[in-house]
């Protein structure tokens, strides 16, 4: 029970302790944020090749504040974004706007970046 100090306090503060709070399940969920682009990577890739990423983000005009890098056990189910699944050692998941690279590769092989480069042209930056 509250007693009679607790109570005064908070009539005088505007707070009624019987009004009912909402429950966890009435809550509306927060739609996942409009990113323009994920990044599928482990960490430790990501932080290998930052320089890369940060560099295919750019070409991209994007900044690099305004995507998500996540690890592959942590994709944002229910995205419909664009995902670049740099993640080599597992297979993308089932989604509509995935591009596929391999980071060791790409730090390599200029080849690879040139097709990288050429999907990212003619699916995502390609005017519609």
């Amino acid at each position: 029970m509250i007693d009679k100090q607790a109570r005064s306090y908070l009539a005088e503060m505007g707070i009624d302790v019987w009004q009912t709070r909402p429950t966890v399940a009435s809550k509306t969920i927060t739609p996942l944020p409009a990113w323009p682009l994920v990044i599928v990577v482990e960490p430790l890739v990501l932080q290998q090749h930052q320089d890369l990423f940060k560099g295919i983000v750019a070409a991209m005009k994007l900044e690099w504040e305004a995507i998500c890098c996540v690890s592959q056990q942590h994709f944002p189910q229910g995205y419909q974004g664009w995902v670049l699944w740099a993640d080599a050692n597992t297979p993308p998941a089932a989604h509509p706007h995935v591009l596929q690279c391999d980071p060791e590769l790409l730090a390599s092989d200029r080849q690879a970046k040139r097709v990288l480069w050429q999907q990212i042209c003619t699916q995502i930056l390609a005017p519609k």
